[in-house]
């Protein structure tokens, strides 16, 4: 019988930018057969033969590089015992990290409260509660697809409603007067919807009602953080005398169709990533949701997004991304030219390899842009490394259902004039720069559909839409040479263009929420003596305004 062993793990292996001195720099093409040489032999050295279905101890899956960067990796399988040689061989002269895996900064989702089921297990004396619910909209239609989510003192249940819109949910050791909750989450194109303390029912289905959201009827919906933001301020159809702007998402990909979005490509990074268009899958819906944000079409339909004629391309890296994937992703964008990255994904772990890539997509030009994280505790990687523009999120009162799932993100802290608010679960610190709204914002998901979601994966795409808008305005940047000095403006324009927002610590917003410049925007950054002078009035606007409305509260 075979002994269970410790599979080889996965590593990236590359060079310091800057060779330190007295080190040999290596080859990576050598360096790789060496590998693949290695793991031949020792499966020779066992003799096992090329019909053994055994695989090698170590062996190189592929190589990362890019054109333009001028970096080479090599992604490897490889035991803890070859990495330690191969650092002690190579030392200075080489990096080897693991190829740690990252993760969607998805929509926060859920229930919320901590259950004692995770410290239970099942027996056989256990008593059950079994609840139905029926989920219909406000016309008596059934909405199918709908995560239900019923809590009690100690155990959580959930699950899917059907075609009819109906679910059965069992939980133990609970009764009707123990249930704290019921939750429902749709899958598109209605509100949720929270109820406390609910009188429920255990010999017939318990009916709940939700409300449609704006942008799935027939007018064109601009979400309240476009408005913040100034969007709706602009022409609708801006004269676009210059090139276009490219925008790239790093996400779970992107539905096969949906009348808000139109990607100008796209390449899949993750799994079955040799299937062609594969990119134009989204089993989340996460990479559909910031897609539309970014992007979405000016038809006067659903959405609108901050950069509609800007070109989306979609790259894909999940499910199982890694930072490996990620490294990937980010080549493609230096050898494509890509204007503005976005990112509402990350990890704790920090990669120095991550790091490199980044600094080289600053020096070609590009602005990457990462949600900060949504555990509520330190920011996450990328988004923590300077390259990169930091997004947390905001939320403002008013702009969701008094019963809906929303609420429970309601934070402390609270703007006195305009009702922002911090909510619980943004990730926070010195290396956030601006915040963006990420409380109940809609936008694009599978199946044609619009939902409403949270999140600083919300907040991220914010930013990456404004930047890309905001570069499509000033074609002074647009046009520059791609280097540092032009990523670095545009950093800067998104900076200058924020106002604090009052009340809310500034390790949770950085430097405020961005704002699109007030007037003719193919003017706008033809001058940028008349630009400055426009943002400085425009601040000083916004100053009175809000202390106006501070003293009439």
């Amino acid at each position: 019988m075979p002994q269970i062993k410790q599979r080889a793990a996965t590593f990236i292996i590359g060079k310091p930018i800057t060779i330190p001195a007295g080190a040999t720099e290596i080859n990576l093409d050598d360096l790789a057969d060496e590998i693949d040489q290695r793991g031949k032999s020792e499966l020779d050295a066992q003799g096992l033969g090329r019909e053994d279905k055994s695989q090698p101890s170590s062996k190189v899956i592929r190589k990362l590089s890019s054109s333009k960067g001028g970096l080479e990796a090599l992604v490897v399988e490889m035991t803890d015992e070859l990495k330690t040689s191969l650092q002690k061989r190579h030392n200075e002269a080489i990096i080897i990290e693991s190829d740690d895996p990252i993760y969607p900064i998805d929509m926060v989702g859920g229930s919320s409260e901590v259950s004692a089921m995770d410290n239970m297990s099942l027996t056989s004396d256990a008593t059950k509660l079994a609840i139905g619910v029926t989920i219909k909209d406000i016309d008596g239609n059934p909405v199918p697809n709908a995560r239900v989510i019923v809590s009690g003192l100690l155990w959580v249940e959930s699950g899917f409603t059907n075609t009819d819109g109906k679910v059965k949910l069992t939980l133990l050791d609970e009764t009707k007067e123990s249930i704290s909750s019921i939750e429902v989450k749709p899958a598109n194109n209605f509100w949720s919807l929270r109820i406390n303390n609910p009188v429920i029912s255990d010999t017939e289905d318990n009916e709940v009602t939700l409300s449609k959201i704006d942008g799935s009827g027939d007018k064109q919906y601009i979400g309240w953080g476009q408005q913040d933001m100034r969007l709706n301020n602009l022409p609708k159809q801006p004269s676009l005398n210059h090139k276009p702007v490219k925008i790239a998402v790093i996400d779970s990909g992107i539905t096969g169709h949906h009348s808000d979005l139109s990607p100008e490509g796209g390449v899949n990074f993750g799994d079955n990533g040799k299937v062609k268009n594969s990119w134009r899958k989204d089993g989340s819906g996460h990479g559909t949701h910031v897609a539309g944000i970014c992007a979405g079409k000016d038809n006067q339909l659903g959405i609108l997004g901050f950069a509609p004629d800007s070109e989306l391309f979609v790259l894909r890296v999940f499910p199982n991304a890694s930072n490996s994937k990620l490294i990937a992703a980010l080549d493609w964008c230096i050898d494509n030219d890509i204007d503005v990255i976005n990112m509402s994904l990350g990890g704790k772990k920090s990669s120095q390899l991550v790091r490199q890539r980044l600094e080289i997509c600053r020096d070609n030009g590009i602005l990457p842009v990462a949600a900060a994280g949504n555990n509520g505790g330190k920011v996450l990687f990328p988004a923590a490394f300077s390259e990169v523009l930091s997004v947390a999120a905001v939320g403002r009162l008013n702009t969701f259902p008094d019963n809906s799932s929303h609420t429970k993100h309601i934070g402390e802290d609270i703007t006195p004039s305009n009702n922002y608010f911090s909510p619980k679960f943004t990730c926070h610190g010195p290396e956030i720069d601006v915040c963006a709204p990420g409380v109940a914002i809609i936008s694009t998901v599978p199946e044609d559909g619009y939902a409403a979601w949270d999140g600083t994966s919300m907040a991220s795409p914010h930013v990456a839409g404004f930047a890309a808008r905001l570069l499509q305005m000033q074609p002074n940047i647009l046009n520059s040479s791609r280097d540092a000095m032009r990523s670095q403006r545009l950093f800067e324009a998104v900076l200058d263009s924020c106002t604090f927002l009052e009340g809310i610590p500034i390790e949770f917003q950085g430097k405020g929420l961005p704002l699109l410049p007030k007037g003719d925007e193919n003017n706008a950054g033809n001058n940028d003596y008349l630009s400055d002078v426009s943002r400085l009035i425009d601040q000083a606007i916004d100053a009175v305004e809000a202390h106006l409305g501070k003293k009439e509260n």
